[in-house]
């Protein structure tokens, strides 16, 4: 089934992507002030009341895309893909693990050095649908504070990707409250399967 983003626009020059799957809607970006649950498991009905607005055509806004990158940083795959979006001049989000990051310290301030972000992508990378949230928060906090000590942001990181691409509505609470835009993907390319 072919996937296609469609970028509708929010107030104050933000963009919400979502992801069209045969007739269905879901949102690919969780702001803060979202419905957390009527977000993870919503008729469409109440996905586009709690996004706020209905699509827009392609025509009316400008054809964007976020590249991001989950896992890592890696010794082998980093270096060159740093050096490609470099050759592309692509700028990137890397949502980063933390105990990876601590492992390659040197890679995560080459992703920031090159103009890319890097956000959370929590501390150990587990199935946080499996977890309380009390330890999702504690993920997310311990996530943070390792990837702040390695590459210092001068702005305040607010995106947070969860780990296999596996939330609850509690897990989207937890990270409303800690600040956190949830960025969910679109795609896998199945890299890990390698």
């Amino acid at each position: 089934m072919a996937a296609l983003l469609v970028a509708a626009g929010l107030g104050n020059g933000a963009w919400r992507l979502w992801l069209k799957s045969g007739d269905l809607l879901r949102p690919v970006v969780v702001l803060r002030g979202m419905d957390a649950a009527a977000l993870a498991q919503p008729s469409l009905g109440a996905r586009l009341a709690a996004l706020g607005a209905a699509p827009v055509a392609a025509t009316a806004r400008p054809k964007l895309i976020a590249l991001t990158f989950d896992d890592g940083p890696y010794p082998v795959t980093t270096p060159l893909l740093l050096q490609t979006l470099r050759d592309l001049r692509v700028p990137a989000t890397f949502f980063l693990i933390g105990r990876d990051a601590e492992q390659f310290p040197d890679l995560a301030r080459a992703i920031a050095a090159g103009g890319h972000e890097i956000a959370d992508h929590t501390l150990t990378h587990p199935n946080l649908d499996q977890l309380g949230a009390a330890a999702v928060a504690k993920e997310l906090r311990d996530g943070a504070a390792v990837l702040d000590a390695i590459v210092p942001d001068p702005a305040e990181r607010t995106l947070f990707s969860p780990p296999h691409g596996r939330y609850t509505a509690a897990t989207l609470r937890v990270a409303q409250a800690a600040g956190y835009d949830t960025v969910l993907w679109s795609d896998d390319p199945g890299d890990w399967r390698a």
